[in-house]
């Protein structure tokens, strides 16, 4: 299983090198976007295989809808200063340096010792985290990954903690429901503490003594269970 020193392992996007285009003496097809509010990204998703970005793009300016694009450039790093120089690029238009995830982070499991499985926990880029490496959280035969959420989305008090389980359907229950028992014990009172995963339980399952033991558990540490039959 992981074992991290508590640190924070993403990539600061405000330390990024960055530049603003300030060129207004040239001809070109490129031009930033009015000055706007904050902007929000969206998924649109169940699309015909045949919509194509343009036919999505004429919807959204047919709704009256501003759009603005953003382009990921692979260059060589010898043209580097080139391509970051402001004088370059026109009027406002924004250049910056691609901000590439930390691979040193380990926000998935070890898994060289094992035979699939697995759990990772995805992360917005500008959030700050730490991997939780309490020995509470280590275990050789179920999966658990505790990611930490920094201020700014926890409590005055305790952390947004994010914890990421997977019990092996061939794993007895008994000792995996000790198992949620220790790490339950783990967290403190104060963290806000969202626990996701495949447990290999049925909780739709009534009349299953594992599914009552396992909810019941969750329970006793004012835990709610949310499930999308």
């Amino acid at each position: 299983m992981l074992k991290t020193k508590k640190k924070t392992h993403n990539t600061n996007i405000a330390n990024m090198k960055t530049v603003i285009g300030t060129q207004t003496d040239k001809q070109t097809n490129l031009k930033a976007m009015k000055p706007s509010p904050k902007r929000k990204v969206f998924y649109v998703g169940r699309l015909d295989q045949q919509c194509t970005a343009k036919e999505l793009s004429e919807h959204i300016n047919e709704l009256k809808i501003e759009t603005s694009a953003e382009f990921r450039v692979c260059i060589y790093e010898t043209d580097s200063a080139e391509f970051m120089n402001a004088e370059n690029w026109p009027d406002q238009i924004i250049v910056r340096e691609w901000c590439f995830n930390d691979l040193s982070a380990n926000v998935v499991n070890d898994l060289k010792s094992k035979r699939g499985g697995g759990v990772g926990v995805f992360i917005k880029h500008d959030i700050k985290y730490v991997v939780n490496d309490n020995s509470a959280f280590d275990d050789e035969n179920v999966d658990v990954l505790c990611v930490d959420i920094e201020s700014g989305h926890a409590s005055s008090r305790g952390v947004l903690k994010v914890i990421a389980i997977y019990r092996p359907p061939n794993y007895k229950f008994e000792p995996f429901l000790n198992k949620i028992n220790l790490i339950l014990h783990a967290i403190k009172p104060a963290d806000k503490t969202v626990i996701v995963g495949d447990f290999n339980v049925n909780l739709l399952d009534n009349d299953s003594n594992d599914s009552k033991d396992f909810q019941n558990l969750l329970f006793s540490f004012c835990l709610e269970i949310t499930l999308h039959q």
